[in-house]
């Protein structure tokens, strides 16, 4: 218990950002997922050229 308190105590002026401020990093790390995916998926990709290809397409419109 104590360590939660002392752990709260730490962090605290940042918990309180989230409410002060408007802002998530939410979108960047979806975006960071769908990269590790198609990286997981295009693990047979010759060269980094397609891989980026690949990327960019799938963020085509957004």
């Amino acid at each position: 218990m104590k360590t939660s308190i002392r752990t709260l105590k730490k962090h605290l002026p940042r918990i309180n950002n989230t409410f002060k401020f408007p802002f998530s990093n939410g979108p960047l790390e979806g975006t960071i997922n769908k990269i590790k995916l198609i990286k997981r998926i295009a693990y047979d990709y010759r060269n980094f050229q397609n891989y980026k290809y690949r990327i960019l397409l799938s963020f085509q419109g957004k």
